[in-house]
């Protein structure tokens, strides 16, 4: 989940010690995030905090990697916001999140195909993990300016999306949650809109009260002009 992991990438940034040298600092920040995430990172550009009027981290040319091959991020920049107050009350507040020129790249593998059995263990659902990071995390916002999107499945079919912009609105886990997002796929404009009543039941794969309304240019069929 791109949403949990930007929020790993913000717990590891509250415990990293206040003074490191810029290469020590992604170094570290490397090593706790693959530590937490169970995915290979790297910091290849720079890294800036501030710590006034709020905690503010910018990473360049970040990288997150699934050992298995399955998941890829690579984001040009990422920009994140924790507010100082809170924080000294033991709760974490998070601005917002901003993901600028992230390219996202799932591959279907034999594994990812075998933990959608009804045979998996749940034990092992990784958005278990997700849950537990956004119980006492209050993000106000997770925005995604010209991303993009491509996943393969075990066929060796593509299917890719260009141009993504996006935002989604979500207070915490118990909370309607709103999302825009606007692509390019094979030509065509999509945008939508959706609200959902509550994150935690779709983290839970349950069913939850949705509403959508998408618009497609040109439409994939006369009959639906």
């Amino acid at each position: 989940s791109l949403l949990g992991l930007a929020v790993v990438v913000i717990g590891v940034v509250l415990t990293l010690p206040s003074q490191l040298t810029s290469v020590v600092m992604r170094a570290e920040m490397a090593k706790r995030i693959s530590d937490a995430s169970g995915m290979d990172a790297a910091f290849n550009g720079p890294v800036n905090l501030s710590i006034f009027p709020d905690l503010g981290l910018v990473a360049q040319q970040v990288v997150l990697k699934a050992p298995d091959g399955s998941m890829g991020v690579a984001a040009g920049k990422i920009v994140a916001g924790v507010k100082l107050l809170p924080l000294l009350a033991g709760s974490v507040e998070i601005n917002e999140i901003s993901l600028d020129q992230p390219e996202i790249t799932l591959i279907e593998t034999d594994a990812v195909a075998d933990s959608n059995s009804p045979e998996t263990n749940s034990d092992n659902d990784p958005l278990k993990a997700v849950i537990s990071l956004l119980e006492n995390v209050r993000l106000s916002g997770l925005s995604v300016s010209d991303g993009k999107l491509s996943s393969q499945a075990l066929s060796g079919e593509v299917n890719e999306f260009t141009n993504i912009n996006a935002s989604l609105e979500a207070s915490n886990l118990d909370e309607q949650v709103v999302v825009a997002l606007s692509a390019v796929q094979n030509g065509r404009s999509l945008t939508m809109d959706a609200s959902v009543a509550s994150l935690r039941p779709i983290l839970q794969q349950q069913p939850a009260p949705v509403e959508i309304a998408i618009q497609v240019s040109p439409a994939p069929h006369p009959a639906l002009t």
